[in-house]
């Protein structure tokens, strides 16, 4: 009577598949400045093949059976470098390289060996001395303003020096001093995955991040245009970054105004024209990852509620930048102060950077303003300017002995209303502006800490006005986190204007 059953139970155990186990494949590396070798070995009978793809830079191993490599994850840091990513999958080993290579295998029985040699390896030399020399040479260049010289030096670097914690660092603080902070991140932390000890690299790392990281400051500022306005404006605000990407930022502005010089506008305007307007404003940025920023804004003053969207892309040429603003509170134009005053436009914007000396910018708006409640307009204008720089001329070294920046710069305005509805008389040519300005600047970064910048200049004001122009910026770091900054400028907008401020920013 137990036969049946008994047989049964024997049938189960003896067919019921067995689990599969994994075949345990040793990782082994040794690299040079030149190659990097890859060696895989196993003791059960196994087959392995491999395809590389030097258009997309991908490399794959693939076995006839499940596998395991318990030295793979120990193996990562020290790829990094010539190895973007590595992924153990069921039967797979699938490799992203950093450059493209020259790929030798080697099969013998339950062994393969992978050979990757960088074929720019021989492009400079690579004994330690040179490369010591070209590392302090990269760091003066950088600190005597010469960043993409120094760039170019430790790009050749950087492809026979793979993983060189050293390297790594000194292209780091280059793409800072280009403003690449999120370059420079990513490279700081390329350098702490092969060094996470290394204090000197976390302390660059967050010199990284207080570029675009938490930040606040406060500062006010006098700006006055004869005879029309005064006025004393000041501001606080803080942008705290969270992660790598992601931030939130908020402003508060205050203007004390003084147009008497303008009374009587109207029989609705007070003759003592004199009062204060605040501004509020909170915005949310996104920095992609792929060259891509996002910014959204909520901005109010008093019964004004705005909003602002603006979408940034930047490539090898320069930046193209999206930007909607809806009910903007406006202080622009003199009169927009008296009143409930918004703009609202649409404006695209393209920088062109073609190579370190030439720069220029042309912008397109459309732009809708109300004034005092009742007086309005739509504009179309158009902006941008030209700029040529030299890096540390000779003239200004020879006198000065320190890193610098001479800058020729063409400035242009036009805006012209198509269509307006104005009760006022004095707006009745203020939605205009024509006007041009051209000037040169000097830069000298006398030390670490501190900065001076001065320009002179000519406008042309079109619509009424001409002037010399003239402005001056002191830049103080007098702490690792404390930045004061000074300045004093004369500038054309819609009329010639006169500011003078202070400004104080603590970072951490």
């Amino acid at each position: 009577m137990r036969t049946k059953p008994l047989a049964l139970l024997v049938w189960f155990l003896v067919c019921l598949p067995l689990p599969l186990k994994a075949l345990e494949v040793e990782f082994l590396w040794h690299q040079s400045p030149e190659v990097f070798e890859i060696t895989l070995k196993w003791t059960e009978p196994a087959q392995a093949k491999v395809a590389y793809n030097p258009d997309l830079g991908e490399l794959l191993v693939t076995f006839d059976q499940k596998v395991e490599m318990p030295g793979l994850e120990a193996a990562e840091p020290v790829m990094a470098g010539w190895i973007k990513g590595v992924n153990l999958s069921y039967d797979s080993l699938f490799f992203e390289l950093s450059t493209e290579m020259k790929i030798e295998t080697h099969s013998e029985d339950r062994s393969l060996r992978l050979r990757l040699v960088n074929p720019y390896a021989k492009r400079v030399p690579v004994d330690e001395n040179t490369l010591l020399f070209k590392l302090v040479q990269s760091r003066l260049w950088i600190r005597q303003g010469k960043a993409d010289q120094a760039m170019d030096t430790l790009n050749g670097l950087a492809l026979s020096n793979r993983g060189n914690t050293s390297v790594l660092t000194s292209m780091a603080e280059a793409e800072l001093s280009l403003g690449n902070w999120a370059k420079a991140l990513d490279l700081a932390n390329q350098a702490l995955v092969l060094s996470p000890e290394n204090e000197g690299l976390q302390d660059l790392r967050r010199q990284i991040l207080r570029e675009k990281g938490t930040e606040v400051w406060a500062g006010k500022k006098r700006r006055w245009t004869d005879p029309v306005s005064y006025e004393w404006i000041s501001h606080q605000g803080a942008n705290l970054r969270f992660f790598q990407y992601l931030s939130l930022g908020v402003l508060a502005e205050q203007d004390q105004y003084d147009l008497r010089e303008l009374r009587p506008i109207a029989p609705q305007v007070p003759a003592q024209a004199k009062g204060q307007i605040k501004r509020t404003e909170v915005s949310f940025s996104l920095d992609l990852p792929f060259n891509v920023s996002l910014k959204a804004k909520s901005l109010a003053q008093e019964k004004i509620k705005g909003r602002s969207l603006e979408a940034a892309a930047f490539d090898i040429w320069g930046e193209t930048r999206i930007l909607r603003d809806q009910d903007r509170p406006y202080w622009g134009i003199t009169e927009g102060l008296l009143g409930a005053s918004t703009l609202s436009q649409t404006r695209l914007e393209r920088v062109l950077r073609v190579g370190p000396k030439l720069e220029a910018k042309l912008a397109l708006s459309s732009r809708d303003y109300l004034l005092i409640g009742e007086n309005k307009a739509h504009t179309q204008a158009l902006d941008g300017y030209l700029q040529y720089n030299w890096r540390n001329p000779k003239w200004l070294v020879e006198k000065t002995g320190k890193a610098c920046l001479t800058q020729l710069e063409l400035d242009f305005a036009k805006e012209k209303a198509d269509t307006t509805q104005v009760r006022l008389d004095s707006l009745a040519t203020g939605f205009d502006q024509d006007s041009y300005m051209i000037r040169g600047l000097a830069s000298i970064n006398w030390d670490e800490h501190f900065t001076s910048q001065g320009y002179l200049g000519y406008g042309i004001n079109r619509l009424g006005q001409n002037s010399p122009l003239v402005g001056i910026d002191l830049f103080h770091r007098s702490l690792k986190a404390l930045e004061i900054h000074f300045f004093a400028s004369r500038f054309i907008d819609r009329r010639t204007t006169n500011e003078v401020g202070l400004e104080a920013r603590w970072k951490f």
